[in-house]
């Protein structure tokens, strides 16, 4: 997402990439993902058929933020409160390369494998 307008995610992709923290806030404040993305119109669109729905970054506020594309930050300790498909499909929206995920679900502790690669990728960028 870091080119306005062309940048886009799958709802369900930027969903699953959410904190506990920030599903407890939407929880709290009884909203949807998708409802809450429609508060921010200059800097989100939801397009597409329910089920295929993507977000798209248009743009505005680019300047206030130093990363479109930056999920959430997470302690460790949240990551562990995840699903090992949770984690898998949150590696996956962060961008980390499908041979190190490969490596993290073939070693004997999975879960501890994709945290430590989303980690990784959130601390160094690889």
């Amino acid at each position: 997402m870091r080119v306005p307008g062309r940048g886009t995610l799958l709802l369900s992709m930027l969903g699953i990439a959410l904190s506990p923290t920030a599903r407890a806030y939407l929880r709290k404040a009884n909203l949807g993902f998708k409802h809450f993305l429609a508060r921010f119109p200059n800097e989100f669109r939801v397009e597409g058929p329910k089920g295929c729905e993507r977000v798209v970054w248009s743009g505005a506020g680019a300047a206030a933020s130093p990363s479109a594309e930056a999920l959430p930050e997470v302690s460790e300790d949240e990551l562990f409160e995840l699903k090992t498909s949770e984690l898998q499909k949150r590696a996956r929206v962060m961008g980390v390369a499908q041979d190190r995920l490969d490596e993290a679900l073939d070693s004997e502790d999975t879960k501890e494998a994709l945290i430590q690669a989303i980690l990784e990728k959130a601390n160094h960028g690889f």
